[in-house]
């Protein structure tokens, strides 16, 4: 079998492996014997023809001529043995729409912000406590709702004196967010129950600050404390938010927005509701 149809049956298995290394290595082998010879035969060539070159003179000529040779083959890489550049990856393509979506997801989970819309009306409201019971539900009524109650004093640091038009609660757990404006009267047989020893127990009352700011504004540099009970749907079985971010927002009776924000952190109850007359239920 002749030179020429031995590579082309063989031409796939000696490529990229170790006979195609050896390949390469004889062609240059060839190569350098080809060029040493023509340098050679040159050299002679013109020392035919000066008759002057000495037999280390042309030595020399043909050391730095296949030098010369063998670097320019060593840096010269034919583009068809060029790497390819790699293929565009769907996953930087992905990483943007990662990025967008998460934008997009954390913009909808921003608490409200304070807005002013009229006058000069500044509510600050600080969460001092936040308790937890329930209504309806069970293993018949289905659905309940969480009571969500809240202590909060609420102080004017503005000039003009509103009134509380609106109640709204934002709740926050992982990536997800409830809004609820349900507010519920608190029952009058509803207490806080503290601990004060191991033995004893003191109850207090429940001040609605939602049914007071109905009847009187916001007075300037004058807390006005009490408790404000919002509801919200529940399945059945699910625990209270104790881990939740709290967000409350007043919209006063000028327009103006104002929001007191309670961060998610340990839950640790102060006390428990509890109801004072057992003949009446809580609703």
């Amino acid at each position: 079998m002749e030179v020429r149809e031995w590579l082309r049956s063989h031409w796939n298995d000696i490529k990229g492996n170790a006979k195609w290394e050896l390949t390469k290595l004889v062609a240059k082998g060839i190569g350098i014997v080809l060029v040493s010879l023509f340098g050679a035969w040159t050299v002679r060539r013109v020392t035919a023809l000066t008759h002057f070159w000495t037999t280390a003179q042309q030595q020399t000529v043909l050391l730095i001529f296949v030098i010369a040779w063998l670097v320019k083959e060593e840096t010269t890489t034919p583009s068809s043995l060029l790497p390819s550049p790699p293929p565009l990856s769907p996953i930087t393509a992905l990483g943007y729409k990662d990025i967008l979506n998460n934008a997009i997801t954390e913009y909808s989970l921003r608490l409200p912000s304070a807005e002013r819309v009229h006058g000069d009306a500044d509510l600050s409201i600080d969460i001092k406590e936040v308790l937890f019971t329930r209504t309806g539900g069970g293993l018949l009524a289905g659905t309940g709702k969480d009571v969500i109650v809240f202590r909060i004093a609420v102080t004017n640091r503005g000039h003009d004196e509103p009134a509380a038009a609106k109640w709204n609660l934002t709740v926050r757990i992982g990536k997800t967010k409830n809004d609820t404006d349900a507010t519920m009267s608190i029952p009058g047989n509803w207490v806080v129950r503290r601990e004060t020893s191991y033995v004893s127990t003191q109850d207090e009352a429940m001040i609605d600050i939602v049914a007071a700011s109905q009847t009187s504004e916001f007075r300037r540099g004058i807390p006005k404390i009490g408790w404000i009970a919002f509801t919200m749907y529940s399945e059945h079985g699910a625990v209270a938010p104790y881990n939740a971010d709290y967000a409350i927002t007043i919209t006063d009776s000028l327009g103006n927005k104002h929001v007191g924000i309670l961060a998610a952190t340990r839950y640790v109850a102060k006390g428990t509701i509890a109801v004072v007359d057992a003949n009446k239920v809580a609703t």
